[in-house]
Parts: structure tokens; sequence; C-alpha cells
């Protein structure tokens, strides 16, 4: 018989208290980047477009690699830099754009250096809000926003910094646009609120701006929009009251506006627009009476305006987008959005033909010619393949393609009302092609269906259950905006008798009480007053008309407390304060006064516990405090008086206090504080951010508090409290980086907690939080013939668990085992699973166990960066204090070392684990900063 010389290993796989998961991505259609404001430099393209990562930037497309890239995230705290215009001029790119805040400066992009910043003038002062660049013999001219003047016209010396302003309107601003070079002058538009004329021109070499009175055979002086010109003459829109936007030309040598018919008589509008010279003649899109929207000409020998083509006789071609190209004029139409072609006119033979079409496959493709190199178009449209995003056509093909696919993350379906309704949850969300439908998550398969899909958008909302049905607001295809029902037996969407199909979106605050269902809505007699719904009769009524005549009530923040309806309105003499209606009496009455006469009391955030109703007031000596109504004492009682306006927010009770977003001064920022009931004390949990963190969705699961908590390194995330030892920490960063993953809509659920975030990558979906599992792994090693085994200890979650081994097996434990690794994946009631794996490893009684070989850790507290000296090890994980894997990565199998970067954590106490072929190790690691 062979002795057993050492038996050990003992492994603990992982302990976790909860898991968080991607539930369900809905919406699996590509993102678009939707690629804009396009100019030339030195054979690169650049333009603006989102990414899906850092928000509408400037990027630069190689044609010769054929590859984009990202330029700069000039905002990188917000989505979008505001980039509105790119003009390319002598080696340089300029542009406006916001890093931060609401104003926009003016930047300079040098290619040659890769450099890019905001330009100075000589007094050292930004470029604010520039709009409407143009570039001519060294100076920019442009629109922008002098802390004096106001909007006006701003000449920039690119050689000398030197920046002259030229006030045009010395009573307020005159927004110059639409330069153009003329000669020896430049030509723009600007409104000085004086003159008839808009029509500006200024000297180059002399610095004379003057105001151009022109002659008007008709006495008439237009608006001026799309200024261009041709041939000495200047074209643009312009708009007459009576007579609509329409087709207008001005002639230089004789100062003289041309008197030309309308396009499109009467008051109607023609709306000029794309104005192209080519070959001798303005091309442009106009619409009339007689043949739609379609393309037209200005004949310079007979000055007149003419029909080229009618592309669509039953319709609007809408043609856009035109460019000389090829020795033709190209530009987009069709007879619809899913239809539109690229064409091409040929003045030679006086024909348009089709080139190319982007297939949308029935879904409109919004196709636009955005840039013309010369030898290729740059378009963007929405592809079926990749979204809206950048393409290309070149002279003689007959397709059009794909150059780069810059957004590569999917659409998000933004879901949101989540409720429960006969064991499923039901909610919202945007359906890729109909817009705003209603979907169903049945918890059981873990399946997530459409439920409808109607004509247009439903634009459900105001989800409430009564009656065995599901009731809501929203558009039936039929009786159109009203409340709506869905019943689980038949599977279908009824209208209800409440129908008003003229004011979509009034329908409000629905809630179910004793048998009916409660809700604001706008009457047109009455205003907005508290409507009720009788399910079994299938009729309506105006509880009361709270605010006498049209004036508005306003009920809102409606909910049911001790057999009683509350909820806050106007009535014209208390102020907006708190209201009861009471079914058995059919009587509606104030509650309260609290600020006493006319001055708002407004309670808000009214919530119900024990029969007891908290809510936020504005106290005539306090400001916004916390409040609690007691109906069976009939008593309200102010609960804190903090000075600075405490303004308390998403109030909601955990372990027998009251926690809430608020500020406790003027000097701090609104974070997650509690009050003490036994007390009377408001403390603050913990300062996460140096501003404000503005907890959101407060929401009690599993014995903690989450919520959604804004920081400056993490951007708006997941936030979890824990009353046992008061720690506030983030429990996931969704969207990884300062990028907002923005939990919204926590709702319990099916016992998990289910909400709304965007990790980035699929947009806004459906997340979960679940209870998870503690699984400790006992492995007993092959020893010679003496097979080994495994056996499972799992806690937490919600029993019943179940068994899912690499083996086929399905049972807890697995005896009679060789060396080897097992993985299992245990399961349980609510859907929370985890994976862990063991290893069986193989003994000899002959053999002398070696020790185990240590890993080294150093330096250790340290600020971010660790380095991980090893021998043999396959993974490394990083745990927190609550067991929550944190990190998790492969390391190279040989010996040798590793640098872990974990700056993306927050200073505390964390636990490393290290697997190597001898089993698991762990040691603590420590950040300080």
């Amino acid at each position: 018989m062979k002795t057993l010389l050492s038996t050990v290993f003992c492994l603990i796989v992982l302990s976790a208290s909860a898991q968080l998961a991607l539930e369900r991505d809905i919406n699996q259609e590509p993102a678009s980047s939707d690629p804009r404001d396009f100019a030339e430099l030195e054979g690169k393209i650049y333009f603006t477009a989102d990414d899906g990562q850092f928000g509408r930037e400037l990027h630069r497309y190689d044609p010769a690699e054929g590859a984009s890239v990202l330029i700069a995230d000039i905002s990188p705290l917000d989505g979008s830099s505001n980039i509105s215009q790119l003009l390319a001029y002598d080696g340089r790119l300029y542009f406006g754009a916001r890093s931060s805040g609401g104003d926009s400066y003016l930047y300079e992009y040098n290619p040659a250096t890769d450099s890019l910043g905001r330009v100075f003038d000589t007094m050292n002062n930004l470029i604010r809000n520039p709009a409407n660049l143009m570039a001519y013999e060294g100076w920019l001219y442009f629109s922008f926003e002098d802390p004096v003047a106001g909007f006006e016209l701003g000449r920039f010396n690119l050689a000398t910094k030197e920046l002259i302003v030229q006030d045009l309107n010395p009573d307020g601003s005159s927004s110059p646009n639409f330069f153009n070079v003329v000669g020896d002058h430049i030509w723009f538009t600007a409104n000085d609120e004086v003159s008839d004329s808009r029509l500006w021109r200024l000297d180059p070499v002399s610095g004379i701006v003057e105001n151009i009175a022109y002659e008007s055979p008709n006495g008439l002086y237009p608006s001026i929009n799309l200024l261009t010109h041709m041939d000495g003459r200047l074209f643009f829109r312009g708009f007459v009251s009576g007579m609509g936007d329409e087709f207008y030309a001005y002639d230089i040598a004789s100062n003289t506006l041309l008197d030309l018919p309308e396009i499109y008589t009467g008051p109607a509008s023609s709306s000029p627009f794309g104005f192209t010279p080519f070959e001798g003649d303005l091309y442009f899109s106009a619409r009339d009476l007689a043949w739609g929207t379609e393309l037209r000409r200005f004949n310079t020998q007979t000055d007149q305006v003419e029909l080229v083509t009618d592309l669509n006789p039953d319709g609007n071609a809408s043609p856009a987008g035109f460019t000389a190209f090829n020795g033709q004029l190209y530009f987009i139409a069709g007879q619809d959005l899913s239809s539109r072609y690229l064409y091409a006119y040929d003045k030679s033979t006086d024909m348009v033909s089709e080139i190319a079409q982007l297939d949308g496959d029935g879904v409109p493709t919004y196709i636009t010619i955005e840039y013309n190199t010369g030898n290729t178009l740059y378009l963007s449209g929405l592809h079926p393949e990749v979204g809206d995003e950048l393409l290309t056509y070149t002279a003689g093909s007959t397709e059009i393609e794909v150059a780069a696919d810059i957004n590569t993350t999917t659409i998000g379906s933004n879901p949101y009302g989540f409720t429960a309704y006969n064991g499923k949850l039901y909610f919202g969300a945007d359906e890729a092609n109909s817009g705003r439908e209603i979907w169903v998550y049945n918890p059981a398969t873990g399946a997530t269906e459409l439920l409808s899909d109607t004509p247009g958008s439903l634009r459900p909302d105001n989800f409430a259950v009564q009656a065995g049905k599901l009731y809501f607001s929203g558009i039936h295809p039929d009786s159109g905006y009203g409340l709506l029902s869905y019943d689980d037996a038949t599977g279908q969407i009824a209208a209800t008798a409440f129908s008003t199909p003229s004011h979509t979106g009034h329908i409000t605050d629905v809630v179910a009480y004793d048998g009916r269902l409660f809700f604001k809505a706008y009457n047109e007699e009455l205003g907005d007053e508290l409507h009720a719904y009788d399910p079994a009769t299938n009729t309506f009524v105006v509880i009361a008309d709270l605010y006498p005549g049209e004036e508005d009530a306003n009920p809102e923040g409606l909910i049911v407390c001790a057999g009683a309806l509350y909820f806050r309105a106007e009535d014209g003499v208390s102020g907006y304060e708190l209201w009861r209606y009471q079914s058995d009496t059919d009587a509606v009455e104030l509650v309260a006064d609290i600020r006493p006469g006319a001055p708002d009391g407004s309670p808000e955030d009214i919530v119900e516990k024990d029969g007891v109703l908290y809510f936020r007031a504005n106290h005539p000596d306090a400001g916004f405090e916390l409040f609690r109504y007691d109906p069976a004492t009939d008593e309200i009682e102010l609960l804190t008086d903090i000075s600075g306006n405490l303004y308390p927010e998403y109030i909601t009770f955990y372990q027998d206090k009251i926690y809430f977003s608020g500020r406790l001064s003027s000097s701090q920022g609104t974070e997650l504080l509690v009050f003490d009931p036994a007390t009377g004390e408001v403390n603050l949990t913990q300062d996460i951010t140096s501003g404000s963190s503005n907890p959101r969705d407060l929401v009690v699961f599993n014995d903690k508090l989450y919520c959604s908590a804004y920081t400056e390194e993490y951007g708006r995330e997941f936030w979890e409290y824990d009353a046992a030892d008061s720690t506030f920490a983030i429990i996931a960063d969704i969207r990884p980086g300062v990028r907002d993953g923005d939990p919204t809509s926590l709702t319990l659920f099916n016992d998990k907690l289910y909400f709304a975030a965007n990790d980035g990558l699929r947009g806004s979906e459906i997340w979960s939080l679940a209870a998870c599992l503690n699984i400790v792994v006992d492995a007993l090693p092959q020893v010679d013939d003496t097979l080994g085994g495994i056996d499972l200890i799992v806690t937490g979650g919600l029993p019943p668990y179940t068994f899912d081994w690499s083996t086929g097996a399905t049972t807890e434990d697995l005896p009679d085992l060789p060396a080897g690794t097992y993985t299992v994946t245990v399961t349980d009631a609510s859907g929370c699973l985890s994976e862990v794996t063991a290893e069986i490893d193989f003994l000899s009684s002959t053999t002398e166990m070696g020790h185990m070989p240590d890993f080294q850790l150093f330096p250790n507290p340290g600020e971010g960066t660790f380095e991980l000296r090893f021998e043999e090890a396959g993974q490394v994980s990083l745990f927190n204090q609550n067991g929550q894997l944190l990190h998790d990565e492969h390391l190279p199998g040989s010996t040798g070392s590793h640098t872990l970067h974990l700056h993306h954590l927050p200073a505390g106490l964390y636990y490393l684990s290290v697997r190597t072929r001898y089993g698991i190790q762990m040691k603590k690691l420590v950040i300080a900063r």
C-alpha cells in the first residue's frame, strides 16, 4: 500500500457579494459617426465625426492609407466640442470649438507639427464664439463675440495676430455672415437694425466697411441668406412678408436688385437652396406648386429661372448636394428618403443620369454629398452594414463605397419606465426602425421581445397596472394619442375612451387607486387637471377644476397613502401645495398650505413609508427641507432645518434612516446625505468628489443602497453605499473613464436590480445587478492511482442552484476525478451565475512535494502602478474588500514580470490573487494617494 506523504490543497476560488451583467442588448444595429464639416489639407480629408467614445470631434482620413484617425478629443468631459465649420488655409486648419463650458473659441491645427491649440491675438485674448470663417490674403474674416461690441465682424491677421473689430451695430449685434470675395472687395451680410439693405462691402486694403443701399425696382428689401457670387452678381434666398422665401439676384455693376418673378407665387415659399455655378449658369433646388421641389437653373442669358428636370413627377425629388464633378453637375435626389440616388446632369446633352444608389433595403439612407476633391466625392449616409459613416464615390464607378467605419459601436435602445406585470418586465425603448415601442422581458427565458410595432411610433409612457391590464399613455395607430391598455391574455393593445389626438404628451403621473386610474391631463375648457378613468365602464371624468377656468392646476406627484390619493397642485389662492382625494367621499381637499398664502410650498419627491408621507417642500423660514405628513394625526412636521437650502431629492428609506441627495451647506456640493429620525440629525455619508456627486435614483437592494453618482475620475457611474461599514464606493465603471455610463431607471424585479446604462459600445441598454454567489472549492488531488474529487460549497444568491460542469455533470460535487482542470457554472433561481475553475493535481507518494513558489509585489503600498514578479503564473485577479472582482488579466506562462496599471481604482485595500500551476496565492495590495 502506498503512503500519502503530504495532503494539502484547499482552494478558495471566488467570493463576491453581487454580480453586474448586461441583461439584454436590444438594438444591435451599427451606430453612426455622422461625418460632416469637411475640409481638405495636403491631400488628406478633415471632418468632424462621433466615434461613439469621445463624442463629435476632429478626424482625419488619409485616402492613400484608407484609414481614419481621431486628431484630438478637444472636449474630454463633454460629449462634443461643437465644431461647426472647418477652414483650410495656408497649410493650417481653423475652426471654432468648445473644450468645456458653453463658449467656443478659435482653434488652429498644424498637421506639420501635429499641434492643436487656441488662437490668441496680440493682447493675449482668445477669439470667442467664432463663426462663418473665411480666409483672404493672410487674414481671417468671421463673426465673433466681442466683450463690448457683441457679435460683430472680426478681421484677424495670421502673421501679426492683430485683431480688428468692426462694430456695425453699436446698439446690438450685426452677426455678419456669407462672406464672398468679388474682385478686390469682400461682400457679406449683416444687420445694423437701421438700414433696409442687409448687404455690406469691405475694402481689405483700407478697412472701410459700407452698407450697400442698392436700387430695388419693386421697393422690396428682403432678408439675405445663402449669399453666393457668380459673374458679377450675388444670388441669395430672401424673405419678404406675404411672399415667403424666394430667389433673388443682385447686380454689382448697376447696384440693382433684379426684378425676378416668384417661383412659388403667393405667401408660400419656394425655399431655394444649394446655389452652385456650373458652366455659366446657376443651379439650385426650389419648389413650386406645379412641379414640387426639383432641379432649377438661373439662365444668365435670359435672366430667367428654368426647370431643368422633373425627376419625381408624382412628388418631390428634393435634389441637394450640388457639385461640379467629372465634367458634370452631380447631386443627390430621389422619390423619398429611402430611395435616394446619386445623379449627374450633362449640360451638353441636357440629360440627367442615375449614377449610383446606396441601397437601404427599404430604410431611409439620408445620403448626402459632403465634399468634392476633384477626383473623389465624399458622402455620408446610412449604410445598412455600418450605419452613417464616411462613404466615397470615384469617377466612372457605379458603387458608393465605405471609406471608413469610424463608429464601431451599436445604437442603444434607451429603455425606460420598467414596470412589472404578470411576472414579466415591461418598458418603453427605441426600436431601430419604428421608433419608441413597448418591450417585454421574460425572466424565465431571458428573452426580450418587441411587444408593439404599430405604424409610426407608439411612444409609450406612464405605465400602471390595473384590473389585470397594463395601462400607459401613447399613440394608437387608429385613434391617436390617449390612454391605452395592453391585455396579456389577448396580446392586444387597445385605446381607451380617453383619447386626445391633438394634445400629444400631456398625460402624466398615471396611478392606480381604488379600481380606477388617476392622472394629470389637459382639458380644453379647464386646463391641466386631475382625471380618473374607470376600466369597468370605459369612461373618464375630471375629478375637480382645482384652478377655476382654463388655468392649469398641474396635479403631479400622485401617490396612494392610507387609503387616499395625494398630489401637489395649484388652486390660484394657496400656491402649489399638498392635496388629497378620497374615493369614498369623492372629495378633493387641501391638506396643508406649507408656505402660507400665494407663494408655493411645492411639495415634491413624495414617498410613502408605513402609511406616512415624506417629501421635500419650501418652508417660509427654512427653504427646501424634509417634511413628514401623518394622515392619522393630520400633522405636518418639518424634519430638517439646514442653513443654505438642503433641497433633498430621491428620498429613500434604508435601515430605519432616510437617505437622499442634498446639500448640507452652500459651501458643499450635492452629496449622499442621511437623516436619522432618532436623533433628528442630518449627516454626510461621504464626500466622493471635489464638486457635487449629485446622487440619483436611490434604491435599496440586497441590504445595500445603490444609485448613480458623478465624480471627476469616472463620470456618472454605478455606486453602492453599505451602512454596515459606512462605505460609499463605486461598484462598476460601466463606461470606463470619465465618460458617463449614466445608470438610470433603477428598478427592483425578480430578485434583481434592473437599470439602463451605456457602456460606450452598445448605447444605453438593459443591465442588472443580482445578489451573487459565494463559492468555495475544495479540491482533493489524485495520488498515484487514487482518483481525486471536487467539493463545492455554495452560499448567497437565491437557491436552488443549478450546476453545469465542463464534464457534462450537473451535480454539485464530483468524485473520482483524474488530475486536470475542471470548470463549473453555478446559476441561482434569479439567474445570477458564477463560473469557477478547480484544478486537481497529481501527486506521487515517492515524490517529495516541493514548495509553492512565491510571487513578489512592489511597491506596496503604491499609487497605482505595481510590479509583479512570478514563476509560471497564468492569471491575476484583483478583488475589493467585499469580494467584488475589479481587475482580471492573463499573464505570460513563463517566469517573468508584469506591470499592473490600477490608476482607475480609488485608494484603499484590495486583495490580489495570482494563479500558478501550483495553485492560487493571495496578497494584500494597498493603493495610497
